[in-house]
């Protein structure tokens, strides 16, 4: 658990994007950290041991931008009242049901939920900011399924990390606004079986995929979306390569299926007109090389 959350502070220091600010410990939560922006005049320390208390969503600085709570323990998103927020930060707090109204900013771009515990969140959750998310990290929890309601509010989601949960099936994507705006999606480390043949391919601008460790047996023809260059299907039980789906991916240049049962590889060389910058096919079954 120690080394986990250390590399939880390590992604969300490159994650999140640096800008001229100034840390503090939040008003509203001491164990909690605000990050301001700098210039604006605003003399937050004072302002807080004048106060002695808790300020009021009127008195909050509006200059707060981030806030990052990390093993601060919570039974909900905490109250934030603070109006022009860019990210949040509720990690390793333990967390179990994400519940709608409960974030309070309608400006919020990055939302980061890692480490909890998980397992429902409502349906609009996303309503109010639906326009502005674009990144939204839930690795790490106990989701046995996709969110496919709460995710369908999103319109501008660009950044989607499910790895580390339960979930075991995907189920229909038609519904998920996401599709036509996700590029980064990250799906490892949980017990998914199968690939649904549409699921993917109604994706119009996914660039990266990651499947590693789940139990995935195959990959269906024209499940893929075609737009992806960066394809990760590591540690899972595929038995034959997936040449058909891959040569369906026009602009792949990266693609690691390490781990798996695959004993021979095609003799059909791949029909690419761009070259292919990696291919790692380490700790198969394979014998010899056609």
């Amino acid at each position: 658990m120690y080394f986990r959350l250390l590399g939880i502070l390590a992604l969300l220091s490159l994650a999140v994007p640096s800008s001229p600010s100034q840390s503090t410990h939040c008003y509203f939560n001491q164990l909690c950290t605000c990050k301001l922006q700098s210039g604006t005049g605003f003399n937050y320390s004072t302002t807080l041991s004048t106060s002695g208390a808790i300020q009021s969503l009127l008195q909050a600085p509006v200059d707060i931008r981030d806030i990052s709570c990390l093993g601060v323990p919570f039974g909900n998103i905490p109250d934030i009242p603070v109006p022009y927020l860019t990210h949040i930060d509720v990690v390793d707090a333990g967390l179990e049901v994400l519940e709608s109204g409960q974030i309070k900013s309608a400006t919020v771009e990055s939302l980061r939920f890692m480490n909890n515990k998980i397992k429902i969140i409502d349906d609009n959750l996303f309503g109010s900011i639906s326009t502005t998310l674009r990144s939204l990290d839930l690795s790490y929890n106990q989701l046995t399924e996709l969110p496919i309601n709460s995710l369908s509010r999103t319109k501008s989601l660009d950044w989607l990390n499910l790895h580390g949960n339960q979930i075991v099936t995907l189920a229909d994507s038609y519904y998920l606004n996401f599709r036509n705006t996700l590029t980064t999606l990250f799906l490892g480390e949980n017990q998914i079986i199968s690939l649904p043949d549409d699921f993917f391919s109604s994706f119009k601008r996914l660039l990266w995929l990651n499947l590693d460790n789940n139990h995935i047996r195959e990959i269906p023809r024209l499940s893929l979306a075609r737009t992806i260059h960066t394809l990760s299907l590591s540690n899972n039980q595929i038995r034959t390569f997936p040449l058909e789906a891959i040569e369906a991916l026009a602009s792949l240049t990266w693609f690691t299926i390490r781990g798996n049962y695959i004993e021979t590889i095609p003799e059909k060389p791949f029909g690419y007109k761009k070259r292919m910058d990696k291919l790692d096919l380490g700790e198969n079954f394979i014998s010899s090389i056609p």
